[in-house]
Parts: structure tokens; sequence; C-alpha cells
């Protein structure tokens, strides 16, 4: 039987995925740095002491951190919010990202709104694969005093949308600091493949094609099902479009 070695990993494209409508005011590419990978990163820190019963001999734990990569803040930022009898919720920010990329969302919780710290990410690959977004639970505490960031998992492999970065704040006023180079969220990809990661440029064809994902309950209903979402945009060849773009605006790749 023939050996082909691509068959042992998969391809997952990412790209900041800022704007057209900003990026004609401002660049923000730096403000990406290269994602690293978790198992790799603990191996730098791993103990001079004797390894033959720790966790980072342990199969189960080894096999999740190869899958799991985190990204990281490139610049320190602080929030004040306040919320008010009404519900409104007030943010201002020092040191912070431009206007543009910081807002409230419409608490959906009663302890403490939602802060959408708008410098979103997106990734799509070139067969099924879900990938798991969470808090970083495995580096010191760092934002995570003062909120959580919302999790979910989806298929990157069938919908093309951003993933962005929103924090659930645990109170209804206070302060939201995530300092420079701190991880900010994490992404397991949930496969027995090896991952390879490639970073493509985020044009505005490739934005369009996000919107009609992100519009798409305008227009099919509010509410779909994730596989009802899959299922259109399988047979609409959405993602044979997505990938001919992508290709064509290949930045680079990074190995673990």
């Amino acid at each position: 039987m023939k050996n082909n070695k691509e068959d042992d990993f998969i391809t997952v494209y990412w790209a900041p995925a800022i704007s057209q409508e900003v990026e004609m005011h401002r660049e923000f590419n730096m403000l990406y740095a290269e994602p690293e990978n978790m198992f790799s990163y603990l191996t730098s820190k791993r103990s001079k002491h004797d390894q033959s019963r720790s966790m980072m001999v342990c199969p189960a734990f080894k096999d999740k951190m190869k899958k799991t990569f985190f990204f990281k803040n490139s610049v320190e930022c602080n929030f004040l919010y306040e919320t008010n009898d009404s519900g409104v919720v007030h943010l201002q920010g020092q040191k912070v990202f431009p206007e543009e990329v910081s807002s409230i969302r419409p608490p959906g919780l009663n302890f403490g709104p939602t802060i959408l710290v708008n410098l979103p990410y997106i990734f799509f690959s070139e067969s099924d694969l879900e990938a798991s977004f969470s808090q970083p639970f495995f580096h010191p505490q760092g934002y995570s005093k003062y909120g959580s960031i919302i999790p979910g998992t989806f298929n990157i492999g069938s919908w093309f949308r951003p993933y962005s970065i929103e924090i659930q704040m645990w109170n209804n006023s206070g302060e939201l600091i995530i300092k420079e180079d701190e991880p900010i969220f994490y992404v397991e990809f949930l496969t027995n493949k090896k991952i390879k990661l490639v970073r493509f440029k985020y044009t505005k064809k490739i934005m369009t094609y996000a919107q009609h994902c992100v519009d798409s309950p305008r227009i099919f209903g509010r509410h779909l099902p994730l596989t009802t979402r899959y299922k259109k945009f399988k047979e609409s060849r959405m993602r044979d479009l997505v990938l001919k773009e992508i290709k064509e605006n290949i930045i680079g790749d990074f190995n673990e």
C-alpha cells in the first residue's frame, strides 16, 4: 500500500479577519502574531526531573496539546466599563485598540456584559474539521480574572466566518486588562491527524465570502442548526470558491 505523508496531516488556513472598511484607514496586520503550539511550548518548559510518570508522557494529554494552538495579544489594552440601571453598558478604553475594534454586545447574562475585542480571526480547512475555541486554561491567570472568553466549536471545513474574541465579564462594572503577549484564546483541532497552519491575506473578495455566512440567518432564517448551514455551504460549492481565493493569497506556513 502506498504511504502518502500528506494524508497524515490537515492544512488549516488562517488570517486576521479585519474588514476592508477598517483597513482602508489603518493596517492591523502587525497586531496578529504567529500562533504557538501548546505541546511545543510546554516541552520548552519541561522539568529536568524524572519524566517517566509526568503528564508530558501521558498519551491523552500529549494528543490534546499537540492539536492545540494559542494566539497572543500583541499590545496591552485596558478597558473600564459600567452598566447602568437600564442595562446600558458604557465602555471606555485606556491605551486601547482604536475605537473601531472594541465594543459591547447586549448582555446575555445578568452578572456582566460581553466585551467584544474586535480583532477577529478566520480559519478554514480543505476537509471537514471541528475547531474548538476556549479560554487559555494552561497559562498563568491573566484577563481571566475579569471574565471568560466565550467558547464554541464549529466545522471550519464546512463554514466560513470570522471568530470574534468576546469576553463575558464576571461583574456588571469594573475593568478588563489584557497584557501584551498574553495568550488570548486557544483553538483545538479535533482530529487524529497532525495540523499544518498556513497564513493568508484576508482580501476583499474573501471578506465577501465570509460575510455571506455571517448574513445567512437573514436569508434562511435565524437559529438554523449548524448542520443545515453546513449543508447549504457545501451544496452551493462555497468551499471551492473560498479555497481558490485563499490559495491565491498565501503568506506562509507555521510548523510546530
